[in-house]
């Protein structure tokens, strides 16, 4: 950062610290479809230029075209300007700004179509103002970044019809190389003040100049993105791939829609007294009922939609007492009909889990048995297999008894299994027997002769 020279206290100056590299004529980017708003009437472009080599002034000029109708270059030691009109065509100006080899200059050009003007601004200062003739060409939304041939017919002007090359004789020395960073265009004539905010302002924050007028911002920072480029068609990928920009919702055509907000919505109906049509206790709690809505707990749980939607008691009731279930776990599971979300943890998963099967929650009853076989140790691997078997967790059951025969002579050696009902020590024996007591093998006899 630098002192900005401008009358009064000094103001710190922001400059790019990276930017996109133009050496070559082949080092070309166009942008498609970069915007769809016009840019026939009042509006604003804006970029950092840094010219790093100018030694044949006659030469190759770092041009920028905008919509096809206005176009900046930076070579000869000084910047021109062009603008495409019906008639007579492209007409460049020669400006005052001269750009010295090294150093960032924030370039921009305001033009007003009421009166066919643009004004052409260094660092938030007025240069020159340069009179427009003619009616513009309807523009196309592309942007193009190249280096190209400019023959020049006069010192201050150029009416050029065809006189732009956009091929360059490849046996021509190319001498201009630079650097460009943070293009802006705005749908407005911004003043002096506006666009000195571009370089008082840190460059990656907005200015309130951007988030009232901006209609496209390319930041050019090498490394970032995908869209951006070979233009020509027969260059290498190099430091002009991979670029990041900023583009308005309005001058893409598309609307910026809002995240969804249904589950922070949703979550603040839990427990909610103030809609709720229904009251959920379980018995030997004396404390405050939870508040719920039958149309969603119906929604969400087929057990719960028979309880108050058929012709059961609990339809009729306000405040509904359930057994066999603890309070904590209905209230984690009647916020998971809200939320969708639920956090599982050791001391819940076993509860969770029988409420998930009593209520007929497939999902949630998924989530726990997840958590299970992520956490099945020797230790509790039968209660497991047996919680499996009870709640009908066919998932966790298969993964248990998958575990216990692969780890069949720790689990026989603990006699971790002896605890098991009947039936399912019977259904593991079943596939162990085969596995680690094989029948052995009768041996063949081979028939007396007769």
């Amino acid at each position: 950062m630098a002192e900005l020279d401008v009358p009064g206290t000094p103001t710190t100056r922001y400059e790019p610290t990276v930017g996109l590299s133009v050496e070559k004529t082949t080092d070309s980017i166009k942008v498609k479809n970069a915007f769809v708003l016009s840019l026939e009437d009042q509006f604003t472009y804006g970029v950092w230029v840094k010219p790093t080599n100018n030694t044949h002034p006659q030469e190759f000029f770092l041009v920028m075209h905008i919509a096809n109708n206005y176009a900046l270059s930076c070579g000869n030691g000084y910047v021109q300007v062009a603008f495409r009109n019906e008639k007579p065509g492209w007409m460049w100006k020669k400006t005052s700004i001269q750009l010295a080899t090294d150093q960032w200059t924030h370039i921009a050009v305001s033009y007003d179509s009421i009166h066919r003007q643009a004004f052409v601004m260094k660092d938030g200062v007025h240069c020159d103002t340069i009179q427009v003739k003619g009616r513009l060409q309807p523009n196309v939304n592309h942007l193009i970044v190249k280096l190209l041939r400019l023959s020049a017919t006069k010192d201050d002007e150029v009416q050029n019809r065809n006189n732009v090359n956009t091929s360059p004789n490849a046996n021509a020395e190319e001498s201009f190389t630079g650097m460009i960073a943070h293009l802006k265009i705005w749908r407005s004539v911004l003043t002096e003040q506006q666009l000195k905010s571009q370089i008082t302002k840190p460059l990656h924050q907005p200015t309130p100049e951007d988030l009232q007028h901006l209609l496209c911002w390319w930041k050019f920072d090498e490394g970032y993105g995908t869209k951006v480029y070979d233009f020509m068609n027969n260059a290498p990928e190099g430091t002009i791939t991979g670029c990041r920009w900023w583009v308005a919702p309005s001058a893409t055509g598309k609307v910026d829609i809002p995240a969804s907000t249904l589950q922070s919505d949703l979550k603040q109906m839990f427990n909610n007294p103030l809609s709720s049509d229904v009251q959920l206790t379980v018995e030997d709690y004396t404390g405050t009922p939870i508040s719920a809505h039958r149309a969603l707990l119906a929604a969400r749980s087929e057990a719960f939609k028979a309880m108050l939607l058929n012709e059961m008691s609990e339809s009729t009731m306000k405040t509904i007492t359930l057994k066999e279930i603890k309070f904590d776990t209905l209230n984690l599971l009647i916020q998971y009909f809200y939320t969708d979300c639920v956090t599982i943890t050791e001391t819940n998963v076993v509860d969770l889990l029988m409420a998930s099967d009593r209520f007929q929650i497939k999902r949630l009853q998924a989530m726990c048995e997840d958590y299970m076989m992520k956490n099945i140790e020797l230790e509790n691997v039968c209660d497991l297999f047996s919680l499996a078997d009870r709640v009908h967790a066919a998932q966790l059951k298969t993964f248990c008894m998958n575990w216990i025969v692969s780890n069949w002579s720790e689990v026989f050696k603990r006699g971790e299994d002896i605890h098991l009902p009947c039936e399912l020590q019977k259904e593991i024996r079943d596939i162990v027997a085969p596995v680690y007591f094989p029948s052995p093998k009768r041996r063949k006899v081979a028939p007396k002769p007769p």
